[in-house]
């Protein structure tokens, strides 16, 4: 297991990691930066992308708990969701090395799955459609979700697709795709 070190980045193989740390790993990564122990210490000071993330984590966590770990994590849930206005479900699936930068205003519902390495945006909605179709949306390793957009129903948001600034996404998304609009359109796809 590596240790921290203020000057020396972090190397832990992938299959040791944790959540967390991919999570922290993806967020330096993107930054352009380390993480070394002095990134880790600013963002845990001063980055609320960073507190969003690590707040999650600790909700899964404390979920095993014997006895007490589902109420208290519903407790945690809810002071994370008063804490930044947004409502992750507890039930949805988050996958690691996920990227929020203004984690505020996001709403992902009960049973929707996030893939490794996603980037989403404030004031992103991923729900069910309607009340007779509760199907929930999957989006898929490195996908990058711009602000404001909706994704509904149980379409699928392909591999390093791209989901443009307030575009209604209601029907899949093929890898690689970049869509607009509303309702969404492909206007590129690699």
């Amino acid at each position: 297991m590596a240790r921290f070190d203020e000057d020396r980045p972090v190397s832990v193989p992938a299959k040791d990691r944790s959540k967390f740390a991919q999570d922290l790993a993806a967020i330096a990564r993107r930054t352009g930066q380390e993480a070394t122990l002095g990134y880790v210490l600013r963002y845990l000071l001063f980055a609320p992308s960073f507190h969003y993330v690590a707040g999650r984590r600790l909700q899964e966590a404390v979920a095993g708990i014997p006895l007490v770990g589902g109420v208290l994590r519903r407790i945690l849930w809810f002071l994370h969701a008063m804490c930044f206005s947004s409502d992750i479900s507890p039930t949805a699936e988050l996958g690691p090395g996920i990227y929020l930068p203004h984690p505020f205003g996001i709403v992902i519902g009960d049973g929707a799955v996030i893939g490794r390495n996603v980037s989403i945006y404030q004031n992103v909605t991923i729900g069910q459609r309607n009340d007779t179709n509760p199907a929930m949306g999957r989006v898929e390793d490195g996908a990058y979700i711009g602000a404001g957009a909706v994704i509904l129903g149980g379409v699928t948001v392909g591999a390093n697709a791209i989901v443009g600034a307030n575009a209604v996404v209601l029907n899949d998304v093929p890898p690689g795709a970049t869509v607009v609009g509303n309702p969404a359109r492909i206007v590129s796809q690699s």
